[in-house]
């Protein structure tokens, strides 16, 4: 499902989707994490390193990692993870962590995933890029 991303004219005020659109997004994200639940419960934690740019690695081999990061006004910027996957990154998400005002971010989009790092860009709701922070969660093995 793509987002719909909706700025007003002042581009103060950002909508994500309409309230159905939330509601199957929402609906599809407890999908995941009910298909994830065997793998997430199953044994001991394997690895770990609890700091604010971390990764818990799970007996079962899936790893979860997060972080943090500074986009960049030019365009989309690289953040290295932890630890590199092993196999692969199946999938990473991304949030701002920067208010601006009245200028807004419209949208902090993952725009590409490798095993050893996840790209991030924020783009303004004018439509560009900015400088601003962001957090990001990694889901692999």
């Amino acid at each position: 499902m793509t987002a719909k991303i909706k700025a007003d004219a002042s581009g103060t005020k950002v909508t994500i989707g309409t309230a159905a659109e939330d509601a199957l997004q929402i609906d599809a994200t407890a999908k995941i994490i009910k298909a994830l639940a065997p793998y997430l419960l199953k044994g001991d934690i394997a690895a770990q390193s609890l700091v604010p740019e971390g990764y818990v690695e799970l007996a079962s081999g899936l790893i979860l990692q997060w972080g943090l990061g500074s986009g960049l006004s030019t365009g989309p910027v690289a953040t290295n993870f932890a630890i590199p996957f092993p196999t692969a990154a199946l999938c990473a998400v991304a949030c701002s962590r920067t208010t601006v005002g009245a200028i807004g971010i419209a949208q902090c989009a993952v725009t590409n995933l490798t095993a050893s790092q996840v790209t991030v860009g924020l783009l303004t709701a004018a439509g560009s890029w900015f400088a601003g922070g962001f957090y990001y969660v990694a889901i692999g093995f």
